[in-house]
């Protein structure tokens, strides 16, 4: 029996964050101090102990330089992998 897939949608968006986050040239502290949150913030929601709202993934995004709509295009084909 396979994984559910929403746990594998869950997987890939934290590995794109942590990614976009590494290829920003920021560890999980720099990112915090823009964001203005402690550096368990942004651990927590890499590891998937957390989720994002909307907000806070458009602050996370924002922070990064990237477009939430590039993000959203990147994720949504990296899910039709997993369907």
């Amino acid at each position: 029996m396979g994984k559910d897939p929403d746990f594998l949608r869950q997987q890939v968006l934290r590995e794109m964050l942590q990614l976009r986050r590494q290829k920003a040239g920021l560890t999980q502290r720099d990112l915090a101090e823009i964001l203005d949150k402690p550096q368990s913030w942004v651990c927590r929601h890499e590891r998937g102990d957390l989720r994002m709202d909307y907000l806070e993934l458009r602050a996370y995004l924002q922070a990064l330089d990237v477009s939430i709509v590039s993000f959203f295009s990147a994720l949504e084909r990296k899910f039709a992998k997993i369907e």
